[in-house]
């Protein structure tokens, strides 16, 4: 806040070393969870950079976890999502470990 009261933002950006960036890029997940809150399923995506490098079925869980957790501190007063409720769906990763969508095998979604 400045000294006559109004508000400013200030972003700073800064860039990833290359390979910082494609490690994240290539450990990034979309986990799809849902419940059943009141007779009717509702269904929360987010998209998750895990910050564990080790087997796959560990860094899918820690995934799954990570969403789970951002989904009841993000909708729990809505629709009373927590991580005790939410079952996952679907646990994919964001980008293919060639660079490609995984759904896109001609690279037309880049």
């Amino acid at each position: 806040m400045c000294d006559d009261g109004t508000r400013h933002r200030c972003v700073h950006r800064e860039r990833f070393p290359l390979c910082s960036a494609l490690k994240r890029r290539a450990n990034s997940f979309t986990v799809t969870l849902f419940h059943e809150p009141a007779g009717a399923f509702c269904y929360h995506v987010r998209q998750v950079i895990p910050r564990l490098s080790g087997a796959e079925t560990e860094t899918r869980r820690l995934a799954e976890f990570v969403a789970a957790v951002r989904v009841q501190r993000q909708r729990r007063a809505v629709c009373g999502a927590t991580a005790e409720n939410l079952a996952v769906h679907t646990v994919r990763r964001t980008f293919g470990l060639d660079g490609l969508i995984p759904d896109d095998p001609w690279g037309t979604l880049r």
